[in-house]
């Protein structure tokens, strides 16, 4: 596969011919503007200014329009073809440009069989139409909640949120959208709910705030690919150990809620340091997460308005930690000592992707007892291979007793990066190339390292550096 070929996946009718040019630079391309910034430039500075006598804050903010219009030299990082491509894709009407679920690849899809997949995506139990637009009715009673609250416990950011969603009455309705799962057969979406400015947005950023740091604390828990390798350095293990990985399936849409929120209830109780972080008392913060989860999870596409069911909807900022408080009560279950058929070696997990060491033909004996903590409603699928096995961003190979570890890229990644030439800062670039030197060095292993650092040179070339 060419390297238009992993950059740009066409699922559509368009015949692509000059579009690879620009696509394979990625969606995060940003074109040279034609007009300098003033607006942005103005408004950066705007707050600075307040305390500022009116008059000389005209002057400056005059001073930095003029500089702006006099020294501003446009220097197009785009060509008149390039330009002509990216409006002829715009005008497609029967076109769908987005990215894959994973991989950093754009993909083209026909319109209407993009709709068609997200009608049948839509066509279950964990989404239920409405009638009509529930925002101004559901921000009605959340006002009355947020005040209620406010008044009660003289928080002052949630008297901030309460007193936002007042003056903003026109709260955007979250609209959903799918990203192409292009890994897998027939490539189904993955469901996200953009909550961007949405009624909710602020409010779910604080509780996410105050539950996150209940989460993380287990031996268990890795927050990234360090934490991963970390583990393993000083690990041995016998011949007959093998590696296991699992995840669960379709977790965010799966999550019992009910249980979930019994389960942050009790850690809210039992937390002594909940005071440093709220004035909010546990009985009122699982009161907004259920509000938030239940009350407030709608959205729409197209012209019909929905509401989620069951689970926590893709693109909240809350539900990601409402995952892990489920998540680490499902572990908590699923391997207490009295319960459990095995004793893993060891057992690392992020979010729902898990990692074992196991004796040799306990895998099925393990997938079958996680299968059974929520029959039918939690469903984990395994992957096991004696001597290789990726995890993460980690490609972990057993040699011997020991276990080494390399940088692993899925068969979709497309090894794209944000294109030297975006209209971005010189430091964003050279964060990218920090970035993957950084991640280099501590996954992997000496005898790895120079061959892994070759790539992100070849890497780093394609994007322009």
């Amino acid at each position: 596969m060419n390297d238009v070929d992993k950059a740009v996946v066409n699922l559509s009718f368009t015949v692509l011919s000059s579009v690879e040019i620009v696509r394979s630079k990625g969606l995060s391309f940003v074109p040279t503007p034609r007009e300098p910034p003033i607006l942005d430039r103005v408004s950066s500075v705007d707050h600075s200014l307040s305390w500022t006598e009116p008059m000389k804050a005209a002057e400056i903010k005059g001073a930095i329009s003029g500089s702006l219009m006099h020294r501003y030299r446009v220097t197009p990082n785009i060509n008149n073809l390039e330009r002509k491509v990216m409006k002829n894709l715009r005008d497609k009407k029967d076109l769908m440009v987005t990215k894959a679920d994973k991989g950093n690849v754009v993909v083209l899809l026909n319109r209407e069989e993009y709709i068609t997949k997200i009608n049948r995506l839509l066509d279950s139990e964990v989404y239920r139409p409405l009638t009509s637009d529930p925002t101004s009715g559901t921000r009605k009673v959340a006002l009355l909640l947020l005040r209620c609250f406010a008044e009660e416990t003289k928080d002052k950011t949630l008297s901030k949120i309460a007193q936002k969603l007042h003056f903003v009455s026109n709260s955007k309705c979250p609209e959903l959208y799918g990203l192409p799962k292009i890994h897998k057969p027939e490539i189904p979406l993955r469901p996200v709910i953009c909550s961007t400015k949405s009624m909710t947005s602020d409010l779910c950023c604080y509780l996410k705030s105050i539950i996150q740091p209940l989460t993380g604390n287990r031996v268990s828990h890795v927050s990234n690919h360090k934490d991963f390798c970390s583990a393993l350095k000083t690990l041995t293990i016998a011949r007959n150990h093998a590696m296991v990985s699992c995840d669960v399936k379709n977790l965010f849409t799966s999550i019992p809620m009910a249980h979930t929120l019994s389960t942050l209830q009790r850690l809210l109780n039992s937390d002594s340091t909940l005071h440093q972080r709220t004035s909010l008392n546990p009985f009122r913060i699982v009161k907004l997460v259920s509000f938030c989860m239940n009350e407030g999870n709608f959205f729409r596409f197209q012209d019909t308005f929905y509401a989620q069911t069951n689970g926590a909807p893709m693109g909240r900022s809350l539900s990601p930690v409402l995952a892990e408080v489920f998540m680490e009560e499902f572990e908590e279950m699923a391997l207490n000592k009295d319960s459990c058929p095995v004793a893993p070696v060891l057992f690392k997990r992020y979010v729902d992707d898990c990692f074992a060491i196991l004796e040799e033909g306990e895998d099925i004996t393990l997938l079958q007892h996680l299968n059974s903590i929520f029959p039918g409603k939690i469903t984990l699928t395994m992957e096991e291979v004696k001597n290789s096995l990726p995890f993460l961003d980690v490609l972990v190979q057993k040699e011997g007793r020991k276990l080494t570890t390399m940088v692993y890229g899925k068969p979709t990644h497309s090894d794209r990066y944000l294109h030297f030439t975006s209209h971005q800062p010189l430091s964003v670039n050279r964060g990218i190339a920090t970035g993957m030197i950084d991640r280099a060095s501590t996954i992997c292993d000496p005898k790895h390292l120079g061959t892994e650092l070759n790539h992100i040179v070849k890497a780093l070339q394609k994007i322009g550096t």
